[in-house]
């Protein structure tokens, strides 16, 4: 499947994937909370660059984030996103217990703005996923 790589650090990568219009965020551990603010950051850039409407968080490494970084996701990430044209999400979850509290925190703020959520466990899944709702025009 096509990608170009947006954006890459010791934490996190961001890619975009032509073939499903979906920006794919990969987690690699632990962030600090100006980390997550960066790349989150970011992530709304590539939205924006590629007009994407599909987003995939893969946090398989992700560990627990910061009660300020939690907030700022839900506050400002998720609205920022969904006002570039994200209308679809999909988070392979971290084995992390608090990341996955985290993750599903993030739900109530997405869906409220009518975005589409799927948890999954693995990036065929969440690629899956993605494709169907393409395929649906949800």
């Amino acid at each position: 499947m096509s990608s170009t790589l947006f954006y890459d650090t010791e934490v996190a990568k961001i890619t975009y994937i032509k073939p499903l219009n979906t920006i794919l965020l990969t987690w690699k551990g632990f962030v600090t909370t100006e980390q997550y603010i960066a790349i989150g950051t970011k992530a709304y850039e590539a939205v924006k660059h590629f007009q994407a409407t599909n987003w995939i968080s893969d946090q398989q490494n992700a560990k627990a984030v910061s009660k300020e970084a939690s907030d700022w996701g839900k506050n400002k990430l998720v609205p920022m996103v969904i006002g570039a044209g994200i209308k679809n999400a999909a988070f392979i979850l971290s084995k992390d217990i608090f990341n996955q509290m985290y993750s599903k925190g993030l739900e109530s703020s997405a869906k409220s703005k009518g975005v589409g959520i799927h948890y999954c466990t693995s990036m065929q899944d969440a690629k899956q996923w993605i494709q169907q709702q393409r395929t649906v025009g949800v």
